[in-house]
């Protein structure tokens, strides 16, 4: 229960999205914490001992590198890097010499990139993509020693898919789309049993979502919302079966402030159905509208 200071960073002026040290995973094996350091010329994936505070470099970025996945051995096996732009993100993978090599080149905005860690054999990962000539984005099998798409997994007929969860170990609890809600296509029945059972606990537009899982899945961090409900984690136990608030994302958000959205269908001029929302104001008809085409 002793608290141990591993590492102290230094504030900088550069260009990331980040300013204190990311985590990017843990491993009970050897007891290391993977932390991404950076300066103004390079982010570095540093491993920290938990015990003593050791550190050794796991993989040398640079200037322009964001983050790292890491598979079951704890090691990285993808690289992100920003590209040309700010919507642009380059995918680097290690070839057999164990340098980084792009193997993906992509637009956030139209086309994400999410990775699992390793699935059925080592040099597979499940992606959540839109390869070329793909409609809509699914989730795909992705060789990393061919560095290429294999087969689908997933698609909705309807929808692009717009996250991936998996619990600690790696494997895929459910990946989602949006509708006038989250939907989540399951990927493990076991998961799913209790997924359809917090569906059941929370409110009908209540959204939730699994932040992280405890190493062995039996707790799930949950974050949940609605247009009433700012924001709040909940901690589930799937023994107890019970979910326990822990707190609220918003507190300055109180409940006379916010209130429930409303569906509004149209068509557009050349036919087609769309879909807009409205939140009302509470002040009534004399409250300015606010109006944003999307997102």
């Amino acid at each position: 229960g002793k608290e141990t200071q591993l590492y102290k960073g230094k504030r900088q002026d550069w260009d990331k999205d980040f300013d204190t040290p990311k985590i990017a995973g843990f491993s009970e094996e050897s007891r290391e914490i993977a932390v991404l350091t950076s300066d103004k010329d390079r982010t570095d994936l540093v491993a920290l001992n938990a015990d003593n505070g050791k550190r050794r470099r796991l993989a040398r970025g640079n200037s322009r590198t964001l983050r790292w996945s890491l598979n079951d051995n704890f090691e990285p096996i993808l690289r992100f890097d920003r590209g040309r732009d700010e919507v642009e993100e380059i995918i680097y993978a290690r070839d057999q010499g164990g340098d980084w090599v792009p193997i993906e080149r992509v637009n956030k905005v139209e086309n994400e990139f999410i990775p699992t860690t390793t699935a059925d054999e080592e040099s597979t990962l499940l992606v959540l993509h839109r390869p070329d000539g793909a409609e809509r984005a699914g989730l795909y099998e992705y060789d990393l020693s061919t560095r290429g798409v294999g087969d689908v997994v997933f698609e909705h007929p309807e929808y692009d898919l717009v996250s991936l969860r998996s619990d600690r170990e790696g494997y895929v609890m459910y990946t989602a789309w949006a509708e006038d809600g989250f939907e989540k296509k399951w990927l493990n029945p076991d998961f799913e049993r209790f997924g359809r059972m917090l569906d059941k606990a929370f409110k009908p537009n209540d959204n939730w979502t699994v932040i992280e899982t405890s190493t062995n899945a039996k707790r799930w961090l949950l974050y949940v919302s609605s247009p009433t409900r700012p924001g709040s984690f909940f901690s589930f136990d799937i023994e107890t079966k019970k979910a326990q608030f822990l707190i609220n994302r918003r507190p300055d958000l109180k409940s006379n402030a916010v209130t429930d959205v409303q569906r509004v269908t149209y068509k557009a001029r050349d036919g087609m159905d769309l879909v807009g929302y409205f939140t009302p104001s509470k002040r009534g008809r004399n409250a300015p509208l606010i109006v944003m085409p999307h997102g």
